[in-house]
């Protein structure tokens, strides 16, 4: 079943990506690096005031046999271009750190919301997998690079560190669609996700 919400999740969600998504599986999760956007640029003052640019993580966490619990992620706050760090770099050009902002959301509530319209029928069984959604936005990114981060999610409490390489993704031209996922968070009425964010 995981497979499926896999595969599913990165037909709706990886407009930006190329290939297939990265995945990596430990005791409590397979997690999935689902999409690496640049922020769209008219929207990077509503979402990262201060900011020049920044990335939109997507990631679909599944649970494994035997995790227990609700969602659990501490929440992502750097990641390195070409070995350095954005954070660092940001706070060196801009002179301040600007947060990221991220957001849970269970598989299905997530595919329902980013497919309007659509039929979209239940992936996994409610509470059995999580989307996280982080945004990072600072300084001017280069055009071209490779990207290293590590996230940290689990369940009920526990977690694990998963790493993953991803190249610069290209900006977004204000006119081009974007994934409807993100940035932004749910609007509350629609999600019941439930999860420990640190």
């Amino acid at each position: 079943m995981a497979g499926l919400a896999i595969a599913l999740a990165v037909a709706v969600a990886s407009a930006h990506a190329e290939g297939p998504p990265a995945s990596s599986s430990g005791e409590l999760s397979t997690v999935t690096l689902i999409d690496v956007s640049r922020l769209p640029s008219e929207l990077i003052d509503d979402v990262q005031p201060g900011a020049e640019d920044g990335l939109v993580f997507l990631f679909l966490i599944v649970k494994q046999p035997g995790a227990e619990g609700i969602p659990t992620v501490r929440e992502m706050r750097d990641f390195e271009i070409d070995r350095v760090s954005y954070r660092k770099s940001t706070t060196e050009k801009l002179g301040a750190i600007v947060e990221p902002v991220t957001f849970l959301e269970d598989a299905n509530d997530f595919l329902a919301r980013v497919t309007p319209g659509a039929e979209v029928d239940r992936i996994v069984p409610n509470g059995e997998a999580y989307v996280v959604v982080t945004t990072i936005g600072g300084a001017r990114l280069p055009e071209r690079g490779t990207g290293a981060l590590q996230v940290e999610v689990g369940w009920g409490g526990k977690t694990e560190v998963v790493s993953f390489t991803f190249a610069v993704p290209p900006e977004i031209a204000p006119d081009a669609p974007h994934v409807p996922a993100v940035p932004g968070e749910p609007a509350r009425p629609r999600s019941q996700a439930r999860g420990i964010l640190t």
